[in-house]
């Protein structure tokens, strides 16, 4: 039973990180498209990267 809640926390966990990835890049796009600077749009994905991470870290 452990090994099911295992696989099934797992897969969780990637289909989590693949979409706020996904999400992230998406909203970068549309800010430098808005004519926001690359230095803050690279500031936004780094945030967006260690929450990304903070949740994966409690979703396992």
């Amino acid at each position: 039973m452990d090994g099911d809640l295992d696989m099934v926390s797992g897969v969780v966990e990637t289909v989590f990180t693949t979409v706020f990835s996904l999400l992230v890049s998406r909203a970068s796009v549309i800010f430098l498209e808005n004519g926001l600077s690359l230095r803050n749009v690279l500031a936004l994905e780094m945030i967006g990267e260690k929450l990304r991470d903070s949740i994966s870290r409690t979703i396992a």
